[in-house]
């Protein structure tokens, strides 16, 4: 499962040993797990409990992503921050990872919306009212 999370990140944005050291640490794991739950989660509140009419427009549908994204974003940031912090710590060093976590914080938000995109026209077909969004 770390390999398969590792290859997603990773094929965006390589970041040296930040990337070596979430790979060892198995940070990918929650953190890509996570991100998959909350936006099939996010998706099927969409499309079965908010479910309606006035709400069936592409751009609904584009601003719950952005929300789903955007929590996403955090976690991937709070997660990757506390693996990291944890491993260098043992080791009595200060973290030197600032702009590697926002980076990966931000292209874990960028699967996010590939998920969401991925949810919805697996789980769409069924909603009675936002069957045709985002399109």
């Amino acid at each position: 499962m770390n390999d398969f999370f590792a290859f997603l990140y990773e094929t965006l944005s390589y970041l040296n040993t930040f990337s070596d050291d979430m790979y060892n640490t198995n940070a990918y794991v929650p953190t890509g797990l996570s991100s998959v739950a909350i936006s099939l989660a996010g998706m099927t509140i969409y499309y079965y409990l908010i479910n309606h009419p006035r709400l069936n427009r592409w751009f609904h549908w584009f601003g719950m992503s952005l929300i789903l994204a955007v929590i996403n974003f955090g976690i991937a940031w709070i997660m990757s921050d506390k693996a990291l912090f944890a491993l260098y710590s043992e080791q009595g060093q200060e973290m030197p990872y600032g702009y590697e976590i926002f980076t990966f914080s931000l292209i874990n938000a960028v699967w996010t919306l590939v998920f969401n995109f991925v949810f919805s026209m697996i789980i769409k077909w069924w909603s009675r009212n936002c069957d045709h969004t985002p399109f």
